[in-house]
């Protein structure tokens, strides 16, 4: 799991509108990797719709920051 977090000094802020998070450092070469949110309140799983960069990096759109996870 990934716990995607921004912090502005000691204060959690989510971003105000969409914004883009890029996942990289992966070894992504032949796969079609998968980003998925992961509420854990609800404990449900919902597919951010991922694509891959030509260079392996993987990118997915989003409003808000949590947990995430890559298969």
């Amino acid at each position: 799991l990934l716990d995607i977090t921004l912090w502005h000094g000691e204060e959690e802020i989510e971003p105000t509108g969409p914004v883009n998070v890029t996942f990289s450092g992966f070894d992504t070469e032949g796969l079609y990797p998968k980003v998925y949110h992961i509420d854990t309140e609800t404990q449900t799983a919902t597919d951010m719709e991922a694509e891959k960069e030509e260079n392996g990096d993987v990118t997915v759109a989003t409003d808000h920051f949590s947990m995430y996870a890559m298969v």
